[in-house]
């Protein structure tokens, strides 16, 4: 019977690879600009694994999509915006008690956030 994860002759290639790994690995090599047919070659000159260019896409589509979403996830910030508890708990850095520039900062951001249309609606409802 024919092992689907490492050819077609039943036999594990290099080390047990799967063909998953055999496409990751041609990518290291080849980089990822290498087209299906070259990854195909060194594929089966270095790991002995015959694969079909139709597989060899599919399987680089999947790592190269895994890759994208890996470095999304972790080039996403952190919630770096105060909470509204935290910003009202702030004291304001002029001496009279009147608008910082914290709190003028924070207007900013709130207009780049939600709009300015929406946040002198909620300032109408919070002034009631």
């Amino acid at each position: 019977m024919a092992d689907k994860k490492n050819g077609s002759q039943g036999k594990k290639a290099a080390g047990g690879m799967t063909k998953k790994e055999a496409v990751a690995k041609g990518l290291g090599v080849l980089g990822e600009a290498a087209t299906p047919i070259q990854l195909q070659k060194h594929i089966k000159d270095s790991y002995g694994i015959d694969m079909t260019p139709k597989h060899i896409g599919v399987e680089k589509g999947k790592i190269l999509k895994a890759a994208r979403e890996h470095k999304l996830s972790a080039a996403k910030p952190t919630a770096a915006t105060p909470s509204a508890k935290q910003v009202a708990a702030q004291k304001p850095t002029t001496g009279n008690d009147g608008i910082s520039l914290r709190d003028i900062e924070t207007v900013k951001d709130l207009v780049d956030r939600v709009g300015a249309t929406s946040l002198k609606k909620l300032i109408d409802v919070m002034a009631r």
